[in-house]
C-alpha cells in the first residue's frame, strides 16, 4: 500500500499518538531484594511471595505541578521569561554579527576585484567610457594602496 500523507504530517501524527498512549498507560512498577540481596524492578510482582515488594511511584514530576506552591511557580515563570528575553538578544547579537561578516566579505571581493584589474597590463576608461592615461608608476601606487587595503580588512 503506497503511503499518500506527507513525512511531516505522519511524524505529528505519530508524535499525537505517542502523547496520548502515554498518558493513557499507567503502569505500576514493584521493587523488591532477592536472596542475594540485589534490588530488583519490575512491572510485575515477583513470582515468590516470600520477598518484601515495594510499590514504587513513577509518576514524572515535572508534569505535576500540583505539589509547587505559588512562589514557586512564579519563580519558574519569570525564570522562563529572562531566558526567552536572553536568547532573544543573543539571537539579535548573532544576527548584527552575521550582517557585519557580510559586509566584510563584501568589501573584501570589491577590493581583490580592483586590486586583480590594476595588477598586470590596464587601460581604465573614464564614465563616459573614453580611456584614462595613467602612468606605470601611477598604476603601481593605486595597486600597493589596494594590497594595503586588501591587508587590512581580508586578513583571514
Amino acid at each position: 500500500m503506497v503511503n499518500k500523507m506527507p513525512k511531516s504530517c505522519q511524524q505529528v501524527v505519530v508524535s499525537v499518538l505517542l502523547l496520548v498512549a502515554s498518558c493513557l498507560v499507567q503502569a505500576e512498577m514493584y521493587q523488591w531484594r532477592d536472596e542475594q540481596g540485589r534490588v530488583h524492578y519490575s512491572d510485575k510482582p515477583p513470582a515468590s511471595a516470600e520477598q518484601q515488594v515495594d510499590k514504587v511511584d513513577i509518576r514524572v514530576k515535572n508534569n505535576d505541578f500540583d505539589y509547587m506552591d505559588e512562589s514557586r511557580m512564579e519563580a519558574l515563570r519569570r525564570q522562563e521569561q529572562n531566558k526567552s528575553v536572553r536568547d532573544e538578544l543573543v539571537g539579535e547579537e548573532k544576527g548584527k554579527q552575521e550582517k557585519q561578516e557580510k559586509q566584510k566579505l563584501n568589501l573584501c571581493q570589491k577590493l581583490r576585484s580592483r586590486l586583480k584589474t590594476l595588477e598586470g597590463p590596464v587601460q581604465l576608461l573614464d564614465k563616459e567610457g573614453n580611456p584614462v592615461n595613467i602612468s606605470e608608476k601611477e598604476r603601481e601606487a593605486k595597486a600597493k594602496q589596494l594590497r594595503e587595503q586588501v591587508q587590512q580588512y581580508c586578513a583571514q
